[in-house]
């Protein structure tokens, strides 16, 4: 876990990527049931318990972009997501 957060840091300092952390806060105002990627404005996989689905229908596409939006903006980048990640990592060294 603890390489995991370091990897995880390296990336927040990478100027071709945006990793933002989401924890939960009352602000954050959604909060989605299940995971989900967006590969583009057509298509999107959701896991569920059963298995995969993909979403085609335009307006499900357009929810879970919205979706993916408000979490981005609640979201911390940067120093403040390194210092979660740092959190993390001293919490588990701590219970080796």
């Amino acid at each position: 876990m603890a390489a995991q957060m370091d990897k995880l840091t390296d990336l927040t300092r990478r100027a071709n990527a945006s990793l933002g952390v989401v924890t939960w806060r009352p602000d954050t105002g959604i909060w989605p049931p299940e995971n989900f990627w967006i590969y583009d404005t057509e298509q999107v996989r959701v896991d569920t318990v059963p298995g995969q689905v993909r979403v085609k229908a335009p307006g499900d596409v357009a929810l879970y972009e919205k979706a993916f939006q408000a979490l981005s903006e609640s979201a911390v980048y940067g120093d403040e997501a390194r210092v979660l990640f740092a959190s993390a990592r001293q919490s588990w060294a701590g219970q080796s």
